[in-house]
C-alpha cells in the first residue's frame, strides 16, 4: 500500500520494480545470516554425517575406526515407532439428523482414501525422519489443480529445514511463524537453467 508520498509498505516491490531482486535478495540474506548465526546449517550438517555414521573427521591407515552406528539405529526405531500405524480418522456428527451422518461418514471416507491414495504414509516417514535428525519437522500442504487428471488435489511435501526461514528473523516462536512477514523457501539452482 502506497503511503500519500507514494512511498510502498510492501515487503517486496510489485513484479516489474526495479527494486524486487535487490530486496528478495536482502530478505533471503537476513534469513541465511540468522541460520548462520545461530549456526544451525553447522549442527544439520553434524547429524547428517552422524547418521551416515560418519564420526570421524580424518580415516586413519594404522587404526580401524570402525564405530557402531547407533544414532542411526535409534532414529530408525523412532521413525518405526511413531510411523507404524496407519492414523484414524474420525468424523462425528452432533446432531441426530441422517443426512448430516451421511456428510460425516463421507468425510471420514474420503479423508481415508487420501491417506491411502496420495501415500501419506510415505511423506510422515520423510518428516518424522527430518524431524529425528534436524529437530524440526516442516511440511507444505497446498491444493494442487494439476493432480487428479485437472480436477486438483491436495498435496503434501516435505521441505528441508536447511531451505526454510521466515522473515523478520527475530520471530523466535515457530509457532507463530504466520505472524511472520514473510515465509520463505528457497533452494539452489543452476546459473544455467535458469
Amino acid at each position: 500500500m502506497p503511503d500519500k508520498r507514494g512511498a510502498s509498505y510492501a515487503l517486496i516491490p510489485p513484479e516489474g520494480d526495479k527494486l524486487v531482486g535487490r530486496r528478495v535478495f536482502e530478505v533471503l540474506s537476513a534469513v541465511l545470516a540468522d541460520k548462520q548465526n545461530l549456526g544451525l546449517h553447522d549442527m544439520w550438517k553434524k547429524n547428517y554425517k552422524l547418521r551416515r555414521n560418519r564420526h570421524w573427521k580424518t580415516q586413519s591407515a594404522a587404526v580401524p575406526l570402525i564405530t557402531a552406528n547407533l544414532i542411526f539405529t535409534h532414529i530408525q526405531r523412532s521413525v518405526n515407532t511413531l510411523t507404524d500405524n496407519n492414523p484414524v480418522f474420525n468424523a462425528i456428527c452432533k446432531s441426530g439428523d441422517e443426512e448430516a451422518k451421511t456428510v460425516a461418514a463421507d468425510i471420514q471416507r474420503a479423508a481415508e482414501d487420501w491417506w491411502t491414495d496420495t501415500e501419506q504414509q510415505t511423506i510422515l516417514e520423510a518428516s518424522v525422519t527430518n524431524g529425528e535428525t534436524n529437530g524440526i519437522a516442516i511440511e507444505e500442504v497446498i491444493f494442487n489443480a494439476d493432480l487428479a487428471g485437472g480436477l486438483g488435489d491436495v498435496e503434501t511435501r516435505v521441505v528441508d529445514p536447511m531451505c526454510f526461514g521466515w522473515y523478520p528473523v527475530d520471530l523466535k516462536d515457530i509457532t507463530k511463524f504466520q505472524d511472520s512477514e514473510a515465509v520463505v523457501e528457497f533452494y539452489v539452482e543452476s546459473v544455467r537453467r535458469l
